[in-house]
């Protein structure tokens, strides 16, 4: 299946424009800022808190970010270790957790992973923000006060921030309240590459004599996780008991490890796949029979076709452009096109369709598009071993926008696959 220009398409339909910057005028040192900044956000750290709240997950791209699942999220710090969990119904679980013995990760992509040994500087940042230890003593051997600019529409002084001989950090300090604004984190994620991600503070308010973040901002490529804190509590002791890996991620971490040792691949995973229950979308899409050759050009003119339909019609797409493979041959069957938060009668070859709910096998593919057929066949391969058969049409998510991301090596792709035991 041919899939050079699918980014073009993507891109052109996706695109927008950039932010800018405040020149520099005085910058003060790097420790100064943080030392002010510590004393700023009060007393010494909570020894046990606990902070639940809400998460709207958003698909980033160059012009927009559109919100796509909405959960919950808990955060825990006790002298047993640190918790952040992030519960997507119907999208996954993103958790990042260490009890003093062991540190570990879990996500919708990569699965899970764990290591012995105290957390790192990413770890404990992670498990520590919205609770407000913001504990940067310890985590890197250098860091400098580089330039003041805008971030996020705040005014800010950067910080870069160095650990060893990795990518450094950064970090903001608002110029105006001194509190920390945020930090963009280097480092290596399940599958064995390099990724960052930007955490961003917000609304600190005080709670037992210390200013608290009751608003942060994760963002990790196409992803954008909007926690909410809707309660705080401290000297919870039942905290210590929920600061755990669950066990069914601690055997899947396990044997994603031998796997990857047995086959000479350790560091480097392909991502996990799982059964899953998708809910009910409408969407609008556009279905044509083309030949194999012809899909990129395709996916060029029906994309900005349907985009340019939901702006007509003031409706904001509740998703990334997605894509249903019905049949393969000499000529493709096959649909594109946007969901949408409700029913939205079409028009012309613009059409309102149903993707029905049920169970289905997913995946995701990390890399350029025209490498999805090695995904397709893990997958189908994966199917086979469960005892399961297909059912209905192969579906593609391409949550990556190529405008705002560049490099192929790091586009994503969701694939789902519905599924029913076999007869």
């Amino acid at each position: 299946m041919t899939r050079t220009g699918l980014a073009t398409a993507l891109a052109a339909t996706l695109a927008g424009g950039l932010c800018g910057q405040v020149p520099a005028d005085r910058l003060p040192a790097a420790t100064e800022l943080l030392a002010a900044a510590a004393r700023k956000l009060g007393g010494a750290p909570h020894v046990r808190v606990q902070c639940e709240g809400t998460v709207v997950a958003l698909w980033r791209t160059s012009r927009q970010s559109l919100p796509f699942a909405r959960g919950t999220f808990v955060q825990l710090v006790s002298p047993a270790g640190r918790l952040l969990r992030i519960e997507l119904p119907g999208s996954g679980t993103f958790e990042w957790g260490n009890d003093g013995k062991d540190a570990w990760h879990r996500g919708p992509i990569e699965g899970s992973s764990f290591r012995r040994g105290r957390a790192d500087r990413v770890d404990s940042l992670l498990t520590g923000f919205v609770c407000g230890t913001v504990a940067w003593k310890g985590a890197y051997s250098d860091m400098k006060t580089v330039r003041r600019r805008r971030v996020d529409g705040h005014d800010a002084f950067e910080l870069r921030m160095r650990h060893g001989e990795s990518e450094p950090d950064l970090w903001w300090v608002d110029a105006n309240s001194g509190l920390p604004s945020g930090c963009a984190l280097h480092t290596t994620n399940g599958l064995g590459s390099d990724t960052v991600w930007t955490v961003m503070l917000a609304d600190w308010q005080p709670f037992e004599g210390r200013l608290l973040p009751r608003s942060c901002t994760l963002r990790e490529g196409h992803l954008e996780l909007r926690l909410k804190v809707a309660a705080v509590a401290k000297g919870a002791v039942a905290a210590d008991k929920r600061i755990r890996m669950d066990a069914d991620a601690r055997v899947e971490a396990k044997q994603r490890a031998a796997n990857a040792a047995a086959k000479g691949t350790a560091g480097v995973t392909p991502p996990v796949i799982r059964i899953a229950e998708l809910r009910e979308r409408h969407a609008l899409t556009v279905r044509v029979k083309v030949k194999p050759a012809e899909i990129s050009l395709t996916f060029a003119r029906i994309l900005p076709q349907v985009m340019g339909y939901l702006a007509k019609k003031g409706v904001t797409p509740d998703g990334a452009p997605f894509s249903l493979y019905h049949s393969f041959g000499k000529e493709v069957e096959l649909e594109a096109g946007f969901p949408v938060p409700k029913r939205v009668e079409g028009e012309g070859v613009i059409k309102a369709v149903v993707l029905p709910a049920g169970k289905a096998a997913v995946t995701w593919h990390v890399g350029p598009y025209h490498d999805l057929a090695t995904s397709h066949g893990r997958l189908q391969a994966w199917i086979a071993a469960q005892g399961l058969e297909a059912l209905g049409p192969l579906r593609e998510i391409y949550w990556t926008d190529p405008g705002l991301e560049q490099d192929p090596k790091r586009w994503r792709t969701e694939i789902i696959r519905p599924v029913r035991k076999k007869n």
